[in-house]
């Protein structure tokens, strides 16, 4: 049996237009300094109520904004598409200035989308602990101990070197 989809409530009803505004005034309030207390006092609601007004507020926000970044993101990605499309055969007939643009574009691109981002390397010691300096040099007097001695040892003359 299909299951019953929950309708999504309007936006635009008197109760939820009501309650975007309160989130909106305690978003306010909280950016004023006001503390959550202070806030809850101010709407007539508790304090952990009045968190979550401001919460809900910035939430909100947060996924607007994020919903008109992703969407920039795509017009631009098109454009330099569209772009790239209309210069590639003179590039690829060797047109010098057409490369150079298909090149550009491409460098555009790849930091719009974040291709090209440096990534982050980490050295780590023993056991994936941070390298200590004693026991780098530690180490490292070892190694010259090592190759000191191995140079100093007779050699037997018939034998290659190793």
């Amino acid at each position: 049996m299909p299951r019953k989809r929950r309708q999504r409530p309007q936006v635009t009803e008197p109760r939820n237009i009501k309650a975007r505004e309160r989130e909106v005034e305690a978003l306010e309030l909280r950016k004023a300094g006001a503390t959550y207390r202070m806030i809850g006092a101010r709407l007539g609601i508790s304090a952990p109520a009045a968190h979550k007004r401001v919460m809900d507020a910035l939430h909100s926000i947060a996924e607007t904004t994020s919903e008109k970044a992703t969407d920039v993101l795509a017009i631009e990605t098109e454009r330099l598409d569209s772009m790239l499309l209309g210069l590639w055969e003179k590039a690829r007939r060797g047109d010098v200035a057409a490369v150079d643009r298909v090149v550009r574009i491409m460098q555009r691109r790849a930091d719009m989308l974040g291709i090209d981002a440096a990534s982050k390397h980490e050295v780590t010691g023993k056991d994936g602990r941070p390298i200590r300096i004693e026991d780098a040099r530690a180490d490292i007097d070892g190694v010259v101990s090592r190759l000191a001695a191995a140079i100093a040892a007779p050699r037997d003359p018939g034998k290659p070197h190793q």
